[in-house]
């Protein structure tokens, strides 16, 4: 029995041993992209001023990027240091529109000034989601997210349309 337990705990020290040493680390679920080059491109196409950070501060990073030409809709996905998101979302559509597909269930809280610009507060405290959302001319630009308002309200002040 002592020999028969001895062989049973040297199996599964071995499959212990090739699962922590020979096997691949998966891959981040949130790999980071490059948007750049997307952002240049679409802006080329859009009929609208279409909005991206030169740069992401330090630690942020983006992880979706996405443009249709079709609908002329931009989207950028950028993550904290906290791994906390936020989406930023423009199109030519009404505010209504775009926050029912971007930020559905979220409701208007009031109303914030980012650098003389009035956007409006949304917040769906159940997913503890924050939204800040604005009409200008013809497009919608929506920014939302799990991140803090104040995190938010940093990404808002660092669009830029070119």
């Amino acid at each position: 029995m002592v020999r028969s337990f001895a062989v049973v705990l040297a199996i599964i020290g071995a499959i212990a041993l090739y699962q922590a040493v020979l096997t691949d680390d998966p891959a981040p679920p949130n790999p980071t992209v490059e948007y750049a080059a997307a952002a240049e491109a679409a802006r080329g196409d859009a009929d609208y001023p279409l909005l991206a950070p030169p740069q992401l501060p330090d630690g942020w990073r983006a992880t979706s990027v996405r443009y249709v030409p079709d609908e002329q809709s931009w989207h950028l996905g950028v993550l904290t240091p906290d791994e906390e998101y936020i989406g930023l979302e423009q199109a030519p559509v009404d505010v209504e529109t775009l926050v029912d597909e971007a930020a559905e269930g979220t409701e208007p809280v009031g109303s914030v000034q980012i650098d003389g610009t009035d956007w409006q507060l949304r917040r769906d405290d159940s997913r503890e989601e924050t939204t800040l959302v604005r009409r200008s001319d013809r497009v919608t630009t929506l920014v939302t997210g799990s991140a803090s308002q104040d995190a938010l309200e940093s990404f808002v002040q660092s669009l830029r349309p070119a």
